[in-house]
């Protein structure tokens, strides 16, 4: 089951939870962010050094999704297309 670091009402957050809700995905939510555990925690820093949510675990995988967006940003910059 996914693991979902961040509040409900962070934008980011909200669409990770669309995208479990339409994919079917199990997942349970953990409230990370202002007024809620904070994200400069040195728990949560281990997952994203950025301490920016949502953090998406699986088992022992944790993907932060604002530094995949930031590399999505450089690579649109240097010229480099997605594949697909």
């Amino acid at each position: 089951m996914l693991k979902i670091l961040g509040k409900a009402s962070s934008i980011n957050v909200r669409k990770v939870l669309w995208t479990c809700v339409e994919l079917n995905l199990p997942f349970e939510r953990e409230d990370w962010g202002t007024g809620f555990r904070s994200t400069h925690d040195p728990e949560f820093l281990a997952l994203n050094p950025n301490a920016l949510v949502p953090v998406i675990k699986d088992g022992d995988v944790a993907i932060a999704i604002a530094a995949s967006k930031k590399n999505a940003g450089l690579k649109a910059r240097r010229g480099i297309r997605r594949r697909g």
